[in-house]
Formats: structure tokens, C-alpha cells, sequence
């Protein structure tokens, strides 16, 4: 009886040693981005309209950069049914 009880408990120590090295294992590195990939001056340019003609939802949004400044405009419908458009503008 003593046998199966070191047995099971040897099993139970071996299956959570397992465990815990497959938590404890580091994430491999799987590329590294050099000097040479690097932007200083990325630029983009995206937007986005939602029309919900069933809940009313009613939004939009575009945003751009160029040359170290983000500029865009967005709007949202108001409970009033006003629908204002913000301009936005800033530097990184």
C-alpha cells in the first residue's frame, strides 16, 4: 500500500513540475527591428462612418499624419439631432 501512495505521489510531483515549466518558460524572441526599419516620420491616414438606421447610432471619424502632425475631424449625433463636426489637430 505504501508503494502505491509514493507512486501516486511521485506522479503528482512530476506532473507539476511539468506544469510549471511550461508556465515558467520565457517567450522566445522572434524578431528585432533595427535601426535601419525604424520611420522617425511614419505617416497614415484612416476613417470611419457608422449610419445605424435601427438604433440611430450615427458617428464618424477621420485622422491623418503628416509630417509629425495629426489632424482629423469626427462627429456624433447628439440626442438633440445635432450632428457637430470637432477638428482636431496636434504635433508628436
Amino acid at each position: 500500500m505504501a508503494f502505491k501512495i509514493f507512486i501516486l505521489l511521485a506522479t503528482m510531483a512530476l506532473a507539476r513540475a511539468e506544469a510549471q515549466a511550461a508556465v515558467l518558460a520565457p517567450a522566445p524572441v522572434l524578431a528585432r527591428i533595427s535601426d535601419s526599419t525604424f520611420d522617425p516620420n511614419p505617416a497614415y491616414s484612416f476613417g470611419y462612418d457608422v449610419q445605424d438606421a435601427l438604433t440611430g447610432d450615427s458617428k464618424g471619424h477621420v485622422e491623418s499624419r503628416a509630417n509629425g502632425i495629426v489632424s482629423g475631424q469626427y462627429n456624433v449625433a447628439e440626442p438633440d439631432g445635432k450632428s457637430p463636426n470637432q477638428d482636431i489637430r496636434g504635433s508628436s
